[in-house]
């Protein structure tokens, strides 16, 4: 399967500018590059909302998958906590669809304040992939 993460985080930084640098850090700290990425200011002025994409995780077996980016969040943050894997049934697509995600609070990158991770297999039908 190939697999690819979404990132959602909460920056407490005053703009885009430092935004970016800070997402600069988190690519450097995970050796991932951020593919798509979106901003947006919360309520709670002082924090941007950031959520993007990291590149694809190459053809790897599920557990493997689980593994390596548990070793990935890690390097960015402690106490995550993580739920159990969910699969279904794409109903467009008829393929497997498998997902495993986390959240956490206490980032070892200043600026972070909360972030959450969703590994998810790629669909035919999202992303055009064929395998």
């Amino acid at each position: 399967m190939y697999f690819q993460i979404k990132w959602h985080l909460f920056l407490r930084v005053k703009n885009e500018i430092k935004a970016d640098k800070l997402l600069k850090q988190f690519e450097n700290a995970t050796r991932l590059q951020i593919k798509e990425k979106t901003y947006g200011r919360l309520e709670d002025k002082s924090l941007f909302e950031a959520k993007f994409v990291t590149e694809y995780i190459d053809h790897l077996e599920i557990s493997q998958a689980v593994l390596t980016t548990l070793l990935l969040v890690n390097s960015i943050g402690t106490c995550w906590t993580v739920y159990s894997p969910k699969e279904g049934k794409d109903p467009w697509t008829n393929e497997i669809v498998w997902s495993f995600e986390g959240i956490s609070n206490s980032s070892k990158i200043t600026g972070i304040t909360w972030g959450q991770f969703v590994l998810q297999t790629n669909t035919k039908l999202e992303y055009g992939w064929n395998y």
